[in-house]
């Protein structure tokens, strides 16, 4: 869900910035008449999932020993109300003209940040509206009550953690780009050599600085029980990683998650969520905190970040070369009679980078996974494999049964558990296969890398 409101806030962005190029906005609309529609739009999806709440409360509860049928009912709720929401978000950048009312009419442009956060604020606040709702439906499901209680402390706790995530993993970095957009015609004086200065900058900051930040919005921790914090940081000194602290993720017990923060050894944080450390057992812990120093210890961390940078430094040193794929590409463009897609190759572009992260960090992303739980279940128990493949497929079950809607759903960042869970059996079966996966996975890793090294050339020589 994540990742489509993500693609939807983008959609936006792009909308906002193409302009008046849509024409689309009826000519002398007053902006106060636009405001009163933008409005109603804003509380369309809250009023639907208002609606879908009290329409489906009794369903659920007539559901109440079938989760699987619960989880059904509440997923083709969140999808029915996702599009609503996608519909009015998109309606709101260009039927609406919001991106003028905001520019034009209120002259907020020139103010940067200001203006960025203003143009994604309807948005926030359906979201907004749309989570105090829905956690109705979410309470329901975990507990089906008799009758409707406001529960609001609970209600606020609910949208205080889905507002510091998506802030932080959606909100933040959309800011970012926008900001970057508006300074683009700067980025296009520099020359090659100065844009990847630029972009190494960037990244050092990044990884400075954002796991200082996360541990903040997130709202984290130290654990108070010394001897657990240093059993799992032994843990960790066994497995040769370097973790400055491993912290409790406060989610008012709403979420089952553990990360891994920081690529620089000094900045290196673990964050288990409370919930977990409530319903887990102390050796399913352990194998979750392995499963997190596999990231580490396998260099997933950077290694991702390469598969990010290494396409954004191709747009960088493209953009800045006159000869560049986007140059040729409008130019083409222009001569197919494509005026509009012409002015603006760049954004075509910038929406392949976004489907080459749909397909290839999934792919990536899932990979790890798998490479992460084997390592927590045959690296981290002094060679006794048997007793970490028990652990790990004994907290895997675990987080089956607290999360069932996750069993066979596969995501961006993460295979299914049933997948998981699988292959951790497949493992237990026939140990050679460990090996063998690594191998094919370092193989295949590197082929990728290899062909954007090649593509990463293809700049530099148009540059030249």
């Amino acid at each position: 869900m994540n990742l489509f409101i993500a693609l939807v806030m983008g959609v936006c962005v792009v909308a906002a910035t193409l302009g008046n190029a849509l024409d689309v906005v009826p000519a002398g609309t007053p902006w106060q008449s636009r405001l009163c529609a933008i409005f109603v739009c804003v509380l369309s999806a809250p009023m639907l999932a208002l609606f879908q709440t009290r329409w489906v409360a009794g369903k659920l509860r007539a559901q109440s020993k079938n989760r699987d049928m619960q989880n059904r009912i509440v997923k083709t709720i969140a999808v029915f109300h996702a599009l609503v929401w996608a519909v009015a978000s998109v309606a709101i950048f260009t039927v609406m003209g919001w991106p003028s009312i905001v520019s034009d009419a209120w002259g907020l442009e020139p103010v940067v940040g200001v203006y960025e956060l203003t143009l994604l604020t309807p948005l926030l606040l359906s979201m907004t509206f749309s989570w105090i709702v829905f956690y109705d439906i979410q309470s329901l499901a975990r507990c089906p009550e008799a009758a409707w209680k406001l529960r609001l402390r609970k209600r606020l706790a609910y949208v205080e953690v889905r507002m510091r995530m998506s802030l932080m993993m959606i909100v933040g970095p959309l800011l970012m780009l926008m900001v970057a957009i508006r300074y683009s015609g700067w980025m296009e004086q520099l020359t090659t050599g100065q844009a990847l200065a630029a972009a190494a900058g960037i990244c050092m900051l990044v990884m400075v600085v954002f796991p200082w930040l996360i541990s903040r919005v997130w709202k984290t921790e130290r654990i108070e029980d010394t001897s657990l914090d240093q059993k799992l940081m032994q843990i960790c000194k066994q497995a040769n990683v370097g973790v400055r602290q491993i912290k409790i993720w406060k989610t008012g017990h709403q979420i089952v998650n553990a990360a891994v923060t920081g690529i620089l050894p000094g900045t290196r944080v673990i964050l288990l969520t409370d919930l977990l450390l409530k319903k887990f057992e102390p050796e399913e812990v352990e194998a979750i905190v392995r499963h997190e120093a596999g990231h580490v210890r396998l260099k997933h961390l950077p290694l991702k970040m390469l598969f990010i940078v290494l396409p954004m430094l191709i747009l960088l040193m493209d953009k800045a070369s006159e000869n560049g794929l986007a140059n040729r590409l409008s130019e083409a463009l222009f001569a197919s009679g494509w005026a509009l897609a012409g002015e603006h190759a760049a954004h075509l572009m910038a929406i392949g980078f976004a489907f080459y992260l749909l397909v290839v960090l999934r792919w990536l992303s899932h990979k790890m996974e798998f490479e992460a739980d084997l390592f927590a279940a045959t690296q981290g128990v002094n060679s006794e494999v048997d007793r970490g493949v028990d652990q790990t497929r004994a907290a895997l079950w675990r987080l089956a049964v607290l999360s069932p809607d996750q069993f066979r759903k596969r995501t961006l960042m993460h295979p299914s558990i049933r997948d998981r869970i699988k292959f951790i059996e497949k493992i237990a079966d026939d140990p050679t296969l460990a090996k063998a996966y690594c191998r094919s996975f370092s193989r295949r890793k590197w082929i990728v890398m290899a062909l954007w090294g090649i593509v990463l050339l293809l700049p530099l020589c148009l540059v030249g």
